[in-house]
């Protein structure tokens, strides 16, 4: 048991020192306590059952610090294809955008969906599909809030400086903004529109962490 709980005690020393740290290794303690002593009863040695439990202290130990194991392909190609799904999405909702005259909308659209497809091609062919990469839930996500909190601060940034440009005119040299029509209005909210459709950037990362979580990238 010496050699355990060695063992335990070096492989806690590399976890975080969360609130629950000291609960989650009272935990541990017991259960491979429990493994070891079940082993030994079965014949084997303290080497022999300690050799085979730690692949075991590594998993749980990385579900402590919120890791995941995923394939190195199989995490890529998800990746790419999440950047193709937004794409089809940016197509089908720029159609207005490219009707009232904004062509830059269909050709980000063809730009993010050519990325996309080669990225997933590449990906699928070079990577190899047995190789394991370990991630980190945590910086995932972080990295998801501080991107939804990036992209609320574009949303109010731009659209405050649309409205400005729009209206300036109108307040500082008198000139009016003039609506007289379905098509006039669609021309002056097309860009408030078109700032609000960057929003597929977060909710792609947000289903992309989500398929993390979830571990649907395994291999």
């Amino acid at each position: 048991m010496d050699q355990l709980q060695r063992e335990l005690e070096r492989i806690f020393e590399q976890l975080p020192k969360g609130k629950d740290w000291e609960e989650w290794k009272e935990e541990m303690t017991a259960h491979f306590a429990e493994r070891m002593a079940d082993a030994c009863a079965a014949g084997q040695t303290e080497e022999e059952a300690l050799a085979e439990m730690r692949p075991d202290m590594k998993a749980l130990c990385g579900l402590y610090q919120e890791e995941r194991e995923v394939g190195l392909c199989a995490f890529f190609v998800r990746l790419f294809w999440q950047v193709v799904m937004a794409a089809l999405v940016w197509l089908l909702f720029s159609a207005p955008l490219f009707l009232l005259g904004h062509r830059w909308s269909l050709m980000a659209g063809i730009g993010f969906l050519a990325v996309g497809l080669c990225g997933a091609l590449v990906s699928a062919l070079v990577l190899p599909g047995q190789k394991k990469k370990t991630v980190s839930l945590r910086r995932a996500k972080r990295l998801r809030k501080r991107i939804w909190m990036g992209y609320g601060l574009f949303l109010v940034l731009s659209w405050g400086l649309i409205g400005a440009l729009q209206f300036g005119n109108h307040l500082l040299f008198g000139y009016p903004v003039a609506i007289d029509g379905m098509y006039q209005l669609g021309r002056m909210l097309a860009p408030y529109y078109g700032a609000a459709l960057w929003c597929l950037l977060p909710l792609g990362v947000s289903q992309f962490v989500g398929a993390l979580e979830k571990g649907e990238m395994t291999g």
